[in-house]
């Protein structure tokens, strides 16, 4: 790809708009099917859980979660028009469990402590205010809700031509300090290994993070 390939694509994976972001959306859902299974083993168990989940994209993967661990309720957020139609329509036979809804980037359409667990993958490059956004998922996760957040491994992600437009990434050094100011209590981050699909006729190695944290326990009030 030229350039101005590489830009497009870029910017189709932080918002994706458009035929083109369904194509881009489904190449996603292809290659980041295992990425996100293993996200959410690490919230396990979902049984009778509600779960928030921030940029799931098409949510092609939805109704297997919803059908393998039998969450109480699923919400997913999205900036993207697109994607919002799109996890809607996939999803339609869910709707009774489901709800997606528009947020700003920063601001969660959520009450305090009302979910148990929140998921996102391959979405917090594209957070305009990380620190932020993490203080807000610490305010609407219940006690002792646990957060998963899977990434691409930072020097895989650095040879990646899109990641110089738009992408911050992050290891371990520059995300738990994120948590920890956040009031999220950092667990672990596991590292992982898969081939995915580059392209119709090649595949790479793709090493990427799962990183969990514990909503904070509130300090006792002095006296």
């Amino acid at each position: 790809m030229d350039e101005a390939e590489v830009r497009s694509l870029a910017a189709q994976l932080g918002h994706p708009v458009g035929e083109e972001g369904l194509k881009v959306a489904e190449a996603m859902d292809r290659t980041n099917r295992n990425m996100i299974r293993t996200a959410i083993r690490a919230l396990l168990p979902l049984e009778g859980k509600t779960i928030l989940e921030i940029g799931h994209g098409s949510g092609a993967h939805i109704d297997e979660m919803i059908q393998e661990h039998t969450p109480a309720a699923y919400t997913g957020l999205e900036v993207s028009q697109t994607m919002h139609d799109q996890a809607r329509k996939l999803n339609a036979i869910r709707a009774a469990q489901t709800n997606f809804l528009f947020y700003d980037g920063t601001k969660l359409p959520l009450s305090d402590a009302s979910v148990d667990r929140v998921l996102t993958v391959n979405s917090i490059y594209f957070w305009k205010e990380p620190e932020k956004l993490l203080g807000e998922i610490a305010r609407v996760l219940k006690p002792d809700g646990i957060l998963s957040i899977g990434i691409g491994e930072k020097q895989f992600m650095q040879t990646l031509p899109v990641v110089q437009y738009g992408f911050t990434t992050y290891d371990r050094n520059e995300l738990e300090p994120l948590l920890e100011a956040a009031g999220l209590q950092f667990l672990e981050m596991q590292s992982h290994q898969e081939e995915v699909e580059k392209n119709a006729a090649e595949f790479i190695t793709r090493r990427f993070e799962v990183a969990t944290a514990r909503k904070a326990k509130a300090a006792p009030a002095p006296g």
